[in-house]
């Protein structure tokens, strides 16, 4: 048996005073609280309870028990209760690694962000390299890119974009238009 439940069970029936109280408030059978008792006392060695057919009294172990229980239990639910708190509302740093084109569009949504979740503080660092997402510790990378490097990091396209080559007239008044894309060898580029 779950030794946190058959904890939970214990003090419950010394909380109500006895079997079928304690299984009322746990919405169990008294039957089943009795093996989650028996389970502790067989694991411990120890009786922790002395029953009768109208009462229940702790041993001297039961009350040594009792208490250590009690403490642990309640620490265990804190414990619980800070972190459920703490996954149910984001809040911490947010480490964002963007490209620098990249940095104006993003502006609009982080301030978005940061007014629906005030508890994350985002912090955008703009370069064009790749960053090693684990080794800086970001959160969040987001380059545009034909293909990336291989890796075991979660990947996800958040748009699609075109690109279009253009040049002055003067240029190609000076060279060949390209006709077919191994042409493009000849020509120089600029971003």
């Amino acid at each position: 048996m779950d030794t946190r439940s058959s904890m939970r069970a214990f003090l419950r029936v010394v909380q109500a005073g006895g079997f079928s109280k304690a299984a009322a408030r746990l919405g169990v059978s008294p039957a089943m609280v009795t093996k989650h008792v028996n389970s502790l006392e067989a694991r411990l060695g120890e009786r922790l309870l002395n029953r009768t057919t109208r009462q229940v009294g702790l041993t001297a172990a039961g009350a040594a028990y009792d208490e250590h229980c009690a403490r642990i239990v309640g620490e265990l639910d804190d414990v619980e209760a800070a972190v459920g708190a703490s996954t149910r509302a984001p809040r911490g740093t947010l480490r964002i690694t963007a490209g620098v084109d990249m940095g104006e569009a993003l502006a609009p949504l982080i301030f978005e962000f940061m007014r629906t979740q005030p508890e994350v503080e985002p912090e955008g660092v703009l370069e064009n390299r790749f960053a090693d997402l684990v080794e800086e510790r970001f959160d969040v990378g987001i380059r545009g890119a034909v293909r990336l490097p291989e890796s075991s990091l979660i990947v996800r396209p958040l748009a699609h974009s075109r690109l279009i080559l253009c040049a002055a007239p003067a240029y190609l008044a000076e060279h060949l238009a390209p006709r077919v894309p191994e042409d493009l060898a000849r020509h120089r580029f600029s971003p």
